[in-house]
């Protein structure tokens, strides 16, 4: 049985490491405000669901219908620009690059992008093409 001393002791060794822990993950927590959850992902990709099926008059039936999701593929750089907030360079760029490479994204995947910062996004970097696709040079003969 552990008496006072010996729980005292061990409390202190756990707070230590506890401590040391932390300071190694310092880098990490100072970051962490800037790091997306899957919570507020969620409620943002629901919210942007809910955004592009009123502009498609989509039921939550049709939503979640494969089908309709590759019936409704936004292809065109004008209604990309209805959810994101395009400049006109990036209106420029994308239709040149369109012009050149075809794409295509579900709307399902559009809800996950985040609206607000898409530049910052990932999905938005993997889906909508960029005037780097166009001018890479690699590959051809």
């Amino acid at each position: 049985m552990l008496n006072f001393n010996d729980y005292q002791s061990k409390r202190e060794v756990s707070l230590q490491r506890a401590a040391q822990l932390k300071s190694e993950i310092q880098d990490y927590l100072s970051m962490l405000a800037d790091i997306e959850t899957g919570f507020i992902q969620g409620e943002r990709t629901a919210a942007n669901q809910k955004i592009i099926r009123q502009y498609f008059g989509a039921s939550e039936e049709e939503w979640h219908s494969f089908s309709w999701q590759m019936k409704n593929r936004i292809t065109k750089p004008e209604i990309l620009a209805e959810f994101l907030n395009l400049s006109d360079l990036d209106m420029q760029r994308l239709k040149l690059a369109s012009s050149k490479v075809r794409w295509a994204v579900s709307p399902y995947y559009l809800s996950l992008i985040d609206f607000e910062n898409f530049r910052r996004s990932p999905i938005f970097m993997q889906s909508i093409p960029s005037l780097m696709e166009i001018k890479d040079e690699d590959g051809k003969e």
